[in-house]
């Protein structure tokens, strides 16, 4: 991983390039979503390579940042419980994944809540025997971050909810049984609330 970046602000008048928060540019920063009122941006962010990433928002104009999710109050418990194991990284180096909680992928929803995606479920993957990884599923909270709730139940992870222009969820699950690892990424749809997921094309 590759630490250091920011949410920047391009301007179409003169063509410069403003930092949104200059306060964490030496992290990480994942996906993120604009508010309907064009006002807010709801991202995730890991600050150093010893903590997970976080969901956060910040005004357009770079005012009243603001954390919103934390890491569970049974965090040492949850990364105990995995045992920390080694791993080999791309480059051939030995890492480590200390599976902290990551909360990722936030998306505004028409009722003011915002929808993500999260490790919370301590689900492994389906064919990861000895649980090296969790999976990422959808959650929702309200607003200010608090009443998260759990949307999804999957073994597979899901990732990047949208919003579609009826209201409902769009996001990708892996789903690998009979597929190619080239196909193993599907569109499905669930309502706000959990109900009706369903694979998009059937």
């Amino acid at each position: 991983q590759f630490y250091g970046g920011n949410l920047c602000v391009l301007s179409l008048k003169d063509g410069s390039v403003r930092d949104l928060v200059p306060s964490m540019r030496h992290g990480i920063f994942g996906r993120f979503d604009l508010s309907f009122d064009a006002r807010k941006v709801v991202f995730d962010w890991k600050a150093d390579p010893d903590s997970g990433f976080r969901i956060y928002e910040v005004g357009t104009d770079g005012s009243g940042l603001r954390q919103l999710t934390f890491p569970p109050a049974d965090e040492p418990r949850r990364i105990e419980k995995y045992r920390h194991r080694s791993l080999v990284s791309w480059a051939g180096k030995p890492v480590t994944y200390k599976h902290f909680t990551d909360d990722l992928h936030p998306c505004y929803l028409p009722d003011g809540g915002i929808a993500f995606v999260s490790t919370r479920c301590e689900h492994g993957i389906l064919c990861d025997g000895p649980d090296l990884f969790t999976v990422t599923v959808i959650y929702r909270m309200d607003a200010d971050g608090g009443h998260i709730e759990k949307l999804s139940n999957s073994a597979l992870s899901e990732s990047t909810p949208s919003l579609t222009n009826d209201g409902c969820l769009l996001y990708t699950r892996w789903e690998y049984v009979d597929k190619g690892a080239r196909v193993a990424k599907v569109v499905w749809t669930m309502n706000p609330d959990g109900g009706r997921p369903q694979e998009l094309y059937g």
